[in-house]
C-alpha cells in the first residue's frame, strides 16, 4: 500500500477551522481517529462529517444499534481501521464478543432486532439503495420506525421509490403513497404499484 498524500493533523497542526473539532474528538475518544485527522485539512469536510455523526446520534437507535449499522458498513467496504475502531467501541459498551465477531464476519446476529438492522443496512449497501419491498417489509416487521431506517444519500431515491425524471410531486410518480407522522413532520413512504 502506498503512503497517503493526506496530512494527518493534530489539534495543534490543523487549520483554524478544524483544530477545535480535533480537540473535541481527542477528548471524546482519548485520541484523534486517523480518518478524522486526515479530514481536518478541510474544515468544511470535517464539519459536515461531524454534523452527520451528530444527526445519526440523535436517532432513536441505541448506541449499540448505531454501532451495528456502522460496523456492518465498515465490513462491507472493508475499512479495516473502521472495523477495528468500532469493534473497540462495541466492546466498550459491554457488547457480547459473539456479537462483535458475527458483525466482523458478516454473519447473522442472534438478537432479532439487531439482525433486522444489520440486514437492512446490508441491503441498502448491496443494492446501492434499491432495497426490495420484502427487505423494507422485514425491517418494519421488526417494529423499527421509519426514522430509524439507515440511510445513504445515494440510496434515498431507491428506498423511497422516487422517480428522478418527474417533479417532486407524489401524485406524478405512479406510486401509492402513505403519510407517516415523524416528529411533527410528515414523511412520505412510497410503495411501488403493480
Amino acid at each position: 500500500m502506498t503512503e497517503s498524500k493526506f496530512v494527518s493533523h493534530t489539534p495543534e497542526s490543523a487549520p483554524e477551522g478544524s483544530s477545535r473539532m480535533l480537540a473535541g474528538a481527542q477528548q471524546k475518544f482519548g485520541f484523534v481517529p486517523a480518518p478524522v485527522a486526515k479530514m481536518a485539512s478541510s474544515p468544511e469536510l470535517l464539519a459536515t462529517f461531524q454534523q452527520n455523526l451528530g444527526a445519526f446520534d440523535k436517532t432513536s437507535l441505541t448506541a449499540m444499534e448505531r454501532e451495528v449499522v456502522v460496523l456492518t458498513m465498515a465490513t462491507f467496504v472493508e475499512c479495516h481501521y473502521c472495523v477495528a475502531m468500532h469493534s473497540t467501541m462495541l466492546a466498550g459498551q459491554q457488547a457480547p464478543e459473539e456479537l462483535i465477531e458475527a458483525l466482523r464476519a458478516g454473519e447473522p446476529l442472534q438478537d432479532a432486532r439487531l439482525e433486522a438492522i444489520r440486514k437492512f443496512a446490508l441491503a441498502v449497501l448491496e443494492t446501492k439503495g434499491g432495497v426490495a419491498d420484502q427487505d423494507i417489509d422485514a425491517f418494519f416487521a421488526a417494529k423499527l420506525h421509519p426514522a430509524e431506517r439507515p440511510r445513504s444519500g445515494a440510496g434515498y431515491r431507491h428506498v423511497h421509490h422516487v422517480d428522478l425524471r418527474q417533479p417532486a410531486d407524489p401524485r406524478r410518480t405512479g406510486r401509492a403513497v402513505r403519510e407517516v407522522p415523524l416528529g411533527g413532520q410528515l414523511q412520505l413512504i412510497g410503495r411501488r404499484t403493480a
